[in-house]
């Protein structure tokens, strides 16, 4: 006795052909761009000012380190600005000193529209456990859905606990006070302009505008 044909399994094949053939082209076109972009992200990786003082080899779209503009910025104009890369993952971002103060540029804080306040996530990722008990997953899932952020700091507590872990990292550098650069683009599009109003009433923060970071450290130094 012959077994008859399952029209659901005919109706997911045509599905899966059918999403095959609207996507190939797609992952075609991609590829291609990618392949004639590979030699332009060749040459920005080659000729960074990162890569000639911190040499490594080239990984397929990798682009230009992280730190690259801000160490491109401090070094052509020969400012008076220590960096100290991180040693531990070539991949992460440094650190940069002028003086006793560092000079962020990671965007460490994120905007709680609720409190309308500018917090820090102070715990790291190693310190969570991946065996938990049902009753604690449960309670992780209330708070996500309610945003918790009790755990979390504004600007004046952060400071105590990036400044200890700066001194943890670098106890032969002298650091006193901490600084952070947020584009205001940036800071408006993501968060809004109640964010940024908020922003500007620390004067940790340093805001400046779209392709105006240079000049924005530069104010910095003098004034300091």
């Amino acid at each position: 006795m012959k077994a008859k044909p399952s029209f659901g399994g005919a109706v997911t094949t045509v599905l899966v052909w059918g999403l095959i053939i609207l996507f190939l082209p797609l992952c075609l076109v991609l590829l291609v761009v990618y392949a004639l972009y590979t030699p332009i992200d060749y040459i920005k990786f080659k000729r960074s000012a990162y890569q000639k003082d911190f040499p490594r080899r080239y990984r397929w779209l990798c682009g230009r380190h992280t730190d690259n503009e801000v160490y491109t910025i401090v070094k052509e104009n020969n400012l008076p600005v220590k960096y100290l890369r991180c040693y531990e993952d070539y991949e992460l971002p440094g650190n940069f000193f002028y003086k006793d103060v560092a000079l962020n540029f990671s965007h460490p804080f994120f905007f709680d529209e609720k409190k309308e306040a500018w917090l820090f996530w102070p715990h790291d990722e190693a310190e969570t456990t991946d065996e938990i008990t049902d009753e604690v997953e449960d309670e992780a899932e209330e708070e996500a859905e309610e945003e918790n952020t009790d755990d979390c700091l504004e600007e004046i507590e952060a400071r105590a606990v990036i400044l200890e872990r700066m001194r943890e990292l670098y106890p032969d550098v002298p650091c006193t006070g901490i600084v952070y650069f947020y584009e205001e683009k940036f800071v408006t599009g993501t968060y809004g302009k109640r964010a940024l109003e908020k922003m500007q009433q620390n004067p940790a923060f340093i805001i400046y505008q779209k392709r105006k970071l240079k000049d924005a450290i530069m104010r910095y130094l003098e004034k300091t």
